[in-house]
């Protein structure tokens, strides 16, 4: 959670110590997590932002 931007950040592919992709979704937006078959619904984080 980026509460700076407003956004869950979701770090995937990790490989050497990293992760190779980052993406960034807003608050409220449904975000899918690479590699688990499940989506988070992050319309509640709103509410944590202010």
């Amino acid at each position: 959670m980026d509460r700076d931007a407003n956004a869950v950040v979701v770090h995937s592919r990790p490989a050497g110590g990293r992760y190779l992709d980052r993406s960034e979704h807003p608050y409220g937006e449904a975000v899918p997590v690479p590699g688990v078959g499940i989506v988070l619904d992050t319309d509640a984080l709103k509410d944590f932002a202010r």
